[in-house]
């Protein structure tokens, strides 16, 4: 019975919407009212025949396989999936951005901070206050990049700016034009790294592209941008000039430089670093022995004075001579005879003297084949500035693993190799590389 009245219902409804299709059509040629309510009494079939059809199918047989096929499905959507792998669970997790501390690649220590105290606090001052591009400049080994760090961290703590900025200008071996346009191209690479900017294909919208970033409203309390290791005149200049045009050094933004060169010109706040005074150099070699009890039993600073006045106040050059005196096996008063009493003749200068025998060192401990290699990697492969993982360093030197490992780990006891300690990277400071580059240079030029 429920099956015929089904079938019933079935040709109502079709006859029913055949009925409405006709009177439409008729309705429209004729205009007749009468075919309108003939067409209403359809469309009142057609409901009755649908209702049927669903009443049918709601008592049919087939229904509760169905809703057991949906709450299959149902229950597998809403399983526990605890138990289950994320689709990233073995991904590697992206690399975290360093930060501008890590990029400034300084050994900080605030406890070994001698004599700079004063020329931090002008720096920090004008960073905040001075509308011009601050310079920090002094010889290879001065401390610069130390003092601009320990500047550049006070207004950080201070909260002086939205952002910092660091980059180290990475100069390629050559000569020229070329040079400038090399390292610019690479600034500008690391600046928009910092930034997050994508930069286009084409170098010619790089400095629009970094214009628009600054000018993001993120860093309308202002940006601090440091330019490190800007040694030569020509980049100085030009560098100073693209960022400032580029708006790194109009209020808000501030452009800290550190550099050997001295440019005068109407857009550059100057600071000149020198050596140490004696006492604060006396603190430094003592706070660096402060573990050696040699060093600690010396009490007399006068028997420190000839160091001293050998290395001029260098911290650089103070780290390797004290370095040198506690990995050796002399005792202070012969590392400052053989200082004194090497001869300097010809265009020979103290520094090298004292690079030369950081090499010696390093030949002795290390062996002679990986010290050479690890130092031509830096100095010859590398480019200036450069700062390089283990692995790099070990296809650059061709060395293994091990004895790259162990130069290296050598290496920074002496004072040669700088980092390693936070983010694997190791760099031989600017002085260092123009001393070894030019060692390198001779050797194959004698060949």
């Amino acid at each position: 019975m429920r099956k015929r009245r089904f079938v019933y219902a079935l040709l109502a409804g079709l006859s029913a919407i055949m009925a409405v299709i006709v009177a439409l059509l008729t309705n429209l040629a004729t205009n007749a009212p009468r075919l309108v309510v003939l067409a209403l009494l359809a469309a009142g079939a057609a409901v009755w025949a649908t209702l049927e059809f669903i009443r049918y199918w709601g008592d049919s047989p087939n229904r509760p396989q169905v809703t057991s096929t949906l709450d299959q499905v149902r229950r597998i959507a809403m399983a526990d999936t605890t138990d289950r792998p994320a689709p990233n669970e073995h991904r590697q997790p992206a690399p975290i951005a360093p930060t501008w501390r890590e990029r400034a690649h300084v050994d900080h220590d605030p406890d070994g901070y001698f004599g700079r105290q004063q020329m931090t606090k002008d720096l920090s001052n004008a960073l905040i206050t001075s509308s011009k591009i601050i310079t920090l400049q002094g010889g290879g080994g001065i401390g610069k990049t130390t003092t601009a760090y320990e500047a550049v961290d006070k207004v950080a703590h201070d909260g002086a700016f939205d952002s910092i900025l660091w980059t180290k200008v990475r100069d390629e071996p050559s000569q020229g034009n070329n040079l400038t346009r090399r390292s610019w191209a690479q600034t500008q690479r690391d600046l928009a790294d910092q930034l997050g900017v994508d930069l286009g294909p084409s170098t010619a919208t790089w400095g629009s592209e970094l214009r628009d970033a600054i000018n993001d409203p993120r860093f309308g309390g202002g940006l601090l941008t440091v330019l490190d290791n800007l040694e030569i005149d020509t980049d100085m200049r030009r560098f100073t000039e693209r960022l400032h045009n580029l708006g790194f050094a109009k209020n808000p933004h501030k452009l800290l430089v550190t550099s050997r060169a001295v440019v005068p010109t109407n857009l550059i706040h100057p600071f000149r670093l020198h050596g140490l005074e004696n006492k604060a150099a006396i603190d430094l070699i003592r706070h660096l022995g402060a573990g050696d009890e040699r060093l600690a039993t010396t009490k007399d600073a006068a028997q420190l004075e000839p160091v001293l006045s050998t290395v001029e106040g260098n911290p650089l050059l103070i780290k390797l001579v004290v370095r040198r005196f506690i990995t050796g096996n002399r005792s202070l008063a012969e590392c400052v005879e053989e200082l004194l009493n090497w001869d300097l003749g010809g265009r020979k200068t103290v520094k090298d003297h004292l690079f030369g025998l950081a090499l010696k060192a390093l030949e002795s401990r290390a062996g002679p084949e990986a010290a050479h290699s690890i130092m031509d990697a830096f100095a010859f492969e590398g480019v200036r500035g450069g700062e390089y993982t283990a692995g790099e360093l070990q296809a650059m030197s061709e060395l293994d693993r091990d004895q790259v490992r162990h130069a290296l780990d050598v290496g920074r006891d002496l004072g040669v190799v700088e980092g390693g300690s936070t983010n694997e990277r190791y760099s031989i400071h600017s002085l260092l590389y123009d001393d070894f580059r030019r060692r390198v240079v001779q050797k194959y030029e004698r060949r």
